[in-house]
């Protein structure tokens, strides 16, 4: 056996706990020992007598079927022709880099996967916002992308075939532990982790220290918000470079035909979801009046137009959420309506088809907190979407698109746009997301084309339109000049152990106005001490 097949094969020898105690809450059982047994495959070839319908030692057919979707997902993703410069020719054909000069091969390859639960095939969707931008991003430079879901024996080959010069992007917390990030780095190959949690600011939630991962052998962070960088940057975590690429405008996701039980019943409610439905779905729930004011309202018994919340109000999970969930509630009665059953792209759609304005809560509402991959799900079917207020640096990002606010001021907002041209506000809203949210665009704005050695200074030669930088969307290491200059990024030198000092401004004159209600020059200004 490879040594690098023998090492992933040791690295993901483990027993999975078959229930959490959540599950065994939901299901009111205890966890089977024929349950325990099945949660890995390892006495028998993934296909092989008790492992049929398996596709690796730690992916059951359901895993195996999210990740068949998510390949016929990709596929439709097109690798675009992108010329390359004579230094880059050259240097294709010359010999493989070392690990020392990665800093100046182009990449051509680069292998992104993420995890799966051996018995779920949620995260596909949950994560395609995220690996089907990444995807894109990467085939609109002609890169060869090998990508997919679980612990399959496809992973596992894909990990073997890495070469120098190559990139391994993980995607998500689930496996991040087993990844041989430091192995992968000292054979040359560019190692990046995408965080996909919110980090909270008190750090209690998804600290971002990852040290767990061993952040020396990680030599790039990507996330979705500006948020979790500003956590990240206060944190004692060590990384080369920090980028921000959100998830894009990728359109809406189709099924393809499935066979195992969670993508065939069209969605997931466990004990809880169903109780929490049950719960603010019902009209008895409060008897306050105010939702019958606007009983004259043509629009007032659209069900179409009911404001719907995507996900858990759970009291004991998220409290301050829950709180707010309630007040506004009582203002907005039956017009407020959460839903948490919707786990695959045919729930999504079917929900897409019957409602058009959306609410985002936090889960620690109140805060200023991430703009979660639901939304990017939102904007792409081209939704109405109020939110209460993010990071001002996240809600400069998504500006025009979706609609910021106090949570006092929700239930005013939501009827002044039921009375207003909506239709007309959604189409810009999509129209914006598009143009500003393109996979190109997000990983040229990150200076990952330029970085990888994939053409990005020659985009003005080739035609495309420069996109300006309201503030950095790349954060590295190494001091001012060279390819850093242009990147409003600053550093200061300091001897020592102590990281240097650096600092992200906005571009000079760049108007307060433009940045939002709630964000100011000092506020987009990222101090890293």
């Amino acid at each position: 056996m490879h040594l690098l097949q023998k090492r992933r094969v040791q690295q993901l020898d483990f027993a999975p706990r078959a229930a959490s105690r959540r599950d065994r809450a939901a299901t009111g059982k205890p966890a089977s020992k024929r349950a325990h047994v099945q949660m890995s495959c390892t006495q028998h070839p993934p296909g092989v007598g008790a492992c049929a319908g398996w596709c690796g030692t730690h992916c059951g057919p359901e895993c195996c079927e999210a990740d068949r979707w998510f390949q016929l997902q990709a596929s439709r993703i097109p690798v675009q022709s992108w010329p390359a410069s004579s230094s880059q020719q050259a240097s294709a054909a010359s010999e493989r880099p070392s690990a020392a000069s990665l800093g100046v091969w182009p990449v051509r390859h680069v292998m992104v996967w993420q995890g799966a639960k051996v018995h779920s095939s949620r995260l596909a969707f949950m994560y395609w916002p995220v690996m089907g931008t990444l995807v894109a991003g990467f085939r609109a430079r002609g890169m060869r992308v090998t990508a997919g879901v679980g612990f399959t024996t496809a992973y596992t080959a894909a990990l073997s075939r890495l070469q120098p010069g190559d990139a391994f992007v993980w995607v998500g917390i689930q496996g991040k532990l087993s990844q041989p990030w430091g192995h992968l780095k000292s054979r040359g190959i560019r190692t990046v982790y995408y965080h996909t949690e919110p980090i909270a600011s008190n750090g209690h939630r998804q600290r971002c220290n990852l040290i767990q991962v061993r952040s020396h052998s990680i030599q790039e962070l990507w996330h979705f918000s500006y948020h979790n960088i500003h956590q990240c940057l206060t944190s004692q975590m060590v990384i080369d470079v920090l980028r921000f690429i959100p998830p894009g405008y990728m359109g809406t996701p189709n099924d393809i035909g499935t066979t195992s039980n969670s993508y065939a019943k069209g969605h997931i409610a466990n004990h809880h979801d169903t109780h929490d439905n049950n719960h603010y779905n019902n009209d008895d729930h409060n008897n306050n009046d105010d939702h019958n004011n606007n009983d004259d309202d043509h629009d007032n018994n659209n069900a179409s137009l009911r404001l719907i919340f995507f996900g858990m109000v759970d009291p004991n999970l998220f409290p301050r959420r829950h709180a707010c969930f309630r007040q506004l509630k009582a203002s907005l009665g039956p017009r407020l309506v959460q839903r948490y059953d919707v786990w695959n792209s045919s729930a999504f759609d079917s929900l897409m088809r019957t409602s058009e304005v959306y609410l985002n809560l936090h889960k620690d509402c109140g805060t200023s907190q991430v703009v979660t991959f639901r939304n990017s799900l939102l904007l792409n079917a081209g939704k109405a979407v109020l939110s209460e207020h993010a990071d001002c640096r996240d809600e400069h990002e998504y500006k025009g698109m979706i609609n910021f606010m106090e949570v006092n001021d929700i239930p005013a907002a939501y009827k002044r746009l039921l009375s207003s041209d909506w239709r007309a506000a959604q189409r810009r809203a999509h129209k914006l997301f598009a143009a500003r949210f393109a996979p190109e665009v997000l990983f040229r704005r990150a200076g990952v084309y330029e970085d990888w050695g994939l053409g990005a200074r020659g985009d003005a030669e080739q035609g495309t339109a420069a996109v300006r930088m309201h503030y950095a969307e790349v954060i590295t290491s190494r001091q001012r000049g060279g390819r850093d200059t242009g990147r409003q990024v600053t550093q200061a030198a300091s001897r020592g152990p102590q990281r240097a000092a650096r600092t992200l401004v906005p571009p000079s004159g760049q108007p307060a106005a433009t940045l939002g209600a709630n964000c100011t020059i000092d506020q987009l200004q990222i101090p890293l001490t």
